[in-house]
């Protein structure tokens, strides 16, 4: 499995070393900033180009979307198109122009589509939400969550 990272910001270089950990051992990495590709270079003896287009012929399994959301949808689908599953970070797009598109192209392939969402399935996220649901906490008027 090749896997390509596009965007090697904070996001981004912490997939790359995830990957690593998870026994992922041809990974590479996309970004527009030549002093990020240098840094992944250094450190981790990948491959990485400011050039996505040549990154994408470079026929990579999984592609994983890092970068600023409002490139995720043309990004994502560059990446489909050169035959890649994609995982993407939340979130998916920062406006609803282009998702209809999205749906009908990823219905019409067979690549694996998934969201970052980390918390998800966190057991103290659904039993706020049960909570909420069953109107154990009242009105709620507004909340405030950080994670780190």
């Amino acid at each position: 499995m090749k896997a390509l990272v596009i965007g090697c910001g904070s996001i981004g270089y912490r997939h790359v070393s995830h990957l690593l950990r998870l026994g992922v051992e041809d990974i590479e990495v996309s970004d527009t900033n030549e002093e990020t590709c240098e840094r992944v270079r250094k450190e981790y003896s990948i491959w990485a180009s400011p050039d996505t287009d040549e990154a994408l012929k470079r026929a990579p399994t999984v592609v994983l979307i890092c970068t600023p959301a409002a490139s995720h949808l043309p990004l994502a689908l560059r990446a489909l198109e050169a035959g890649a599953h994609l995982f993407i970070e939340k979130p998916l797009s920062t406006r609803l122009e282009g998702l209809e598109h999205l749906l009908e192209v990823v219905d019409s392939k067979e690549q694996i589509v998934q969201i970052g969402y980390n918390l998800r399935f966190h057991p103290a996220v659904r039993a706020l939400k049960d909570s909420l649901i069953a109107g154990k906490l009242g009105d709620v008027v507004a909340a405030n969550f950080e994670f780190g």
